[in-house]
């Protein structure tokens, strides 16, 4: 009997306690999550190195985007360690497994493709254009608010990346 009155206690009281309400993440934090998670769902030809190198073109970057993205520097993804390099300029990719365009400037994606043949690099573009145009993954915010990607299997496939095919049903848009 007391039990039962215990747990109609607990219920009465779980019924009535408010749930807080749940707060939007920031969108640069949401940015670094989409980066970490696309580093964990992708493999690389040569995972034998003990560090997987995201370069960042830093062009009109906001603050709270750039600090949200240094939260990313040594986060393991499978056996290695992130490391972040900024300031890329489409020259320095060497060394790069990953690149992220925060701002995908005209023709600069396009410049990095012919630049790099098949190199095995992933690139993550900015913008609803970004996949179209060449990058592996363009990440933008789409009309309800919400952040989105697509996909771009020939980009992937030409830099000799393969990806888990749990990213294909979540992209909006996905490119021969």
């Amino acid at each position: 009997m007391r039990l039962t009155r215990w747990f109609a206690g607990l219920a009465l009281a779980v019924a009535t306690c408010r749930a807080p309400v749940a707060q939007e993440a920031p969108l640069g934090v949401l940015k670094s999550a989409y980066l970490l998670n696309f580093a964990m769902l992708v493999t690389w030809p040569d995972e034998s190195k003990d560090v997987l190198q995201l370069c960042i073109a830093d062009a009109a970057m906001d603050a709270a985007d750039a600090a949200s993205l240094e939260n990313l520097d040594g986060r393991s993804v499978r056996h290695m360690k992130l490391s972040l390099r900024h300031g890329l300029k489409p020259a320095d990719q060497a060394g790069c497994d990953m690149i992220y365009l925060p701002v995908a400037e005209n023709g600069l994606i396009e410049k990095l493709r012919a630049r790099l043949g098949h190199h095995a690099l992933l690139i993550v573009g900015a913008g609803e254009t970004a996949a179209a145009r060449g990058a592996g993954i363009g990440m933008f915010v789409a009309a309800d608010g919400r952040l989105a990607f697509d996909l771009n299997l020939g980009a992937l496939s030409a830099s000799r990346l393969k990806f888990n095919t749990r990213l294909l049903p979540l992209a909006r848009r996905v490119y021969p």
